[in-house]
């Protein structure tokens, strides 16, 4: 036999597996026929008849170097065998750790195959484990048509197709654990990034969403017991962006669009900063729509805390309601140690008090000059004098409020009197918010108690609004 020269240039593994093929072949095709195995058939003669192609297994010669029918085995170790075949459906495969002498039925080692698909027009990488009935999952697939990748374990039937559809260019799924997980140890790195490169439309760089009565669709958590970290960090660079956005779309119950807790002694449930020097920005934003809603709700139900505490001047555009109100003060007295506190002056009107003193002239009057915006503020006036150094028990109001002064007249010449007057608010607001001195409760709050303890009653009975609070959640448990 002449000898052959075989000249590999670049080789690849296929081409390898080739020449291992051929050179098998070979070896078949020039052995004694006793020593030839009886499953292999060599049809043509490689140096001739053929011009170099190999037909192994039922099959003609066809046009490639190799031509195979049925299956390649590559022999393990004991009854162990690795095939290289074809498939249902014209797909590819090739098979891991199967035990001829066991039956399908008998799967005793796990299974790996791999399916290059062609009819089907996917890709997958399945396997069987161990024990019992043959049982394939696709375990990792590409969708052709799409290029969607799927991760999941999905029981083909041990089935060609495979019963899922990936929903995204990368659809993971799992029943138990986590189904995707990202780590880094950089200084600077980050776990899992997400980015939407889109200048317009409703892009998310993350999305989250739980179905679960007890799931979160984005929970962040940050282990470090030191620094400013961040469970869950958002920015927006936008000129109406948000950092953070959150929706509840439940028309009933008490669902949180945003919700914060601290389990700290000097922690922020919910924290909010505005750093621009300029502008009508906010720390906080709260809104409500609810002829009965809140947008801001503090709530504390320690008889020592406070629900709301303001460090600054704080304004109400609108009606402020209270149960009591007054000032606090360091003590002038013993400033380090005590509070000095005053209630406030209430009346069942809009009112307002004014107060002065006034010396009287050589006809024991005086003309009380008044701001010029008075007489546009103030109606239904009521009046008080008070003679000062020496009794003037003919003092009296001479000419009322007009053009913003009046006329104290009746004392004695030179000497002081004290003077009060008092209005009723007519501006526009108040004219348009009028304060009911009684009124009748809502039909939702009767029945009901801003302070049930007071009247014997228990604190199921407080009104509404005071018991409206933020849900608790279910226990976290880190991942």
């Amino acid at each position: 036999m002449s000898r052959m020269f075989v000249h590999v240039k670049r080789s690849t593994l296929p081409l390898l597996l080739v020449v291992c093929l051929a050179a098998l072949s070979f070896s078949y095709a020039f052995a004694d026929d006793s020593a030839r195995p009886l499953a292999v058939t060599v049809i043509g003669d490689p140096d001739a008849a053929v011009a170099g192609k190999f037909a192994v297994g039922s099959a003609s010669v066809g046009t490639k170097a190799l031509t195979v029918t049925g299956v390649i085995d590559f022999l393990g170790a004991g009854t162990v065998h690795n095939y290289f075949t074809q498939g249902a459906g014209n797909n590819m495969q090739i098979n891991t750790n199967v035990d001829e002498a066991n039956t399908v039925a008998d799967a005793s080692r796990s299974q790996w195959k791999l399916v290059l698909g062609s009819n089907l027009d996917w890709f997958s990488i399945r396997r069987s484990p161990a024990g019992g009935v043959y049982n394939e999952d696709a375990l990792f697939f590409i969708e052709g048509s799409t290029g969607n990748v799927g991760i999941a374990t999905v029981d083909t039937a041990n089935g060609a197709s495979i019963p899922f559809t990936p929903q995204a260019r990368l659809h993971v799924e799992t029943a138990s654990g986590d189904a995707v997980r990202g780590v880094t140890t950089a200084t600077a790195g980050r776990g899992v990034t997400g980015y939407a490169s889109a200048t317009t439309g409703s892009a998310y760089g993350v999305y989250g969403e739980s179905s679960s009565i007890g799931g979160r669709g984005v929970y962040g958590v940050a282990s470090a017991t030191t620094s400013q970290v961040a469970g869950v960090y958002g920015q927006s660079d936008s000129s109406q962006g948000a950092g953070v956005w959150g929706v509840a779309n439940a028309s009933s119950g008490s669902a949180v669009g945003v919700n914060g807790t601290s389990s700290s002694t000097d922690g922020y449930g919910v924290n909010g900063v505005a750093f621009a020097t300029t502008g009508a920005n906010y720390g906080v934003n709260g809104r409500s729509n609810s002829t009965s809603g809140f947008g801001v709700y503090g709530a504390n139900w320690s008889t020592a805390g406070w629900a709301g505490y303001f460090a600054g001047a704080v304004h109400v555009n609108g009606t402020l309601t209270k149960s009591a109100g007054a000032f606090r003060i360091d003590h002038p007295l013993d400033p380090a140690n005590r509070y000095l506190n005053h209630s406030f002056v209430e009346s069942p009107d809009m009112m307002n008090i004014y107060n002065g003193q006034v010396t009287l002239d050589d006809a024991g009057e005086a003309w009380v000059e008044l701001p010029g915006w008075f007489d546009a503020l103030n109606q239904d006036f009521r009046y008080q004098l008070t003679p000062l150094g020496a009794s003037m028990p003919d003092l009296y109001i001479a000419q009322e409020i007009q053009d913003n002064r009046f006329l104290v007249a009746g004392g004695v010449p030179s000497m002081q009197a004290s003077w009060q007057v008092t209005g009723i608010r007519h501006d526009a607001y108040a004219e348009a918010h009028r304060i009911p001195t009684e009124e009748d409760k809502p039909a939702g709050e009767r029945g009901t108690y801003l302070y049930p303890e007071l009247y014997g009653q228990p604190a199921d009975l407080a009104a509404p609004q005071l018991q409206a609070h933020l849900p608790e959640l279910p226990p976290t448990e880190e991942p």
